[in-house]
């Protein structure tokens, strides 16, 4: 099964990757699913979705030395039944990511880097930041951007938060592997995060812990 990279972190969290190349019968080989599962998955028409899924609880298992359970609030974030670390999972096309941690509240995004991104970029990014972005490497930028404002999203754990007014990245030099600075915000909570970010293939990878 194609863990393809696992990286532990300071103050016990633990970084996992699967990259798909196998058929859903192969993964579910791998799992044993309860009644409740199954019929999450099958809710799902999409057979890509379906396999990011079982990928999704193959990499926790591998990654857990157990197969654990996952759980969601109300508004979609995630847990585990057994609560026995924090967790956020990410997917990308063929990439399948998840953070875990014991004493941390954790955020993860990955996304597929393309030209995809140029189309949406004034939906997430304020006036500001798009001046800050550089004409060198501007859809890796992009990517790093959009990564962070959904990792501080997920980590925040509230609906209806504007991308581009409410969620701010400071500005930064992109390199190879690096971090900065983000906020969240809503009427009522403002918070500071530091972000790392690093790429793995063509796929742009950010987290952040609480």
């Amino acid at each position: 099964m194609p863990l393809i990279h696992q990286i532990k972190c300071k103050d016990n969290c633990v970084l996992g990757f699967w990259q798909i190349s196998e058929t859903r019968e192969e993964v579910e080989k791998f799992l044993t699913l309860d009644e409740r599962e199954q019929e999450a998955m099958q809710n799902f028409k999409n057979e890509r979705r379906k396999l990011q899924w079982l990928c999704t609880r193959a990499l926790l298992k591998s990654i857990s030395d157990s197969q654990k359970k996952i759980i969601y609030n109300e508004s979609g974030k995630p847990f585990l039944l057994d609560a026995s670390n924090n967790i956020s999972i990410s997917h990308s096309e063929d990439l399948v990511g998840i953070i875990l941690s014991k004493n941390h509240e954790v955020g993860l995004d990955i996304e597929l880097i393309s030209e995809r991104v140029n189309k949406i970029a004034d939906r997430f990014l304020s006036d500001l930041e798009k001046k800050n972005i550089k004409r060198k490497n501007r859809n890796k930028q992009l990517y790093a951007y959009w990564c962070a404002k959904e990792a501080l999203f997920k980590i925040f754990g509230e609906k209806e938060i504007p991308f581009d007014k409410n969620i701010v990245i400071h500005p930064f030099e992109l390199e190879e592997t690096g971090n900065f600075k983000g906020t969240i915000m809503n009427e009522t909570r403002k918070e500071d995060y530091t972000l790392q970010y690093f790429t793995i293939n063509d796929y742009m990878v950010v987290w952040t812990k609480k």
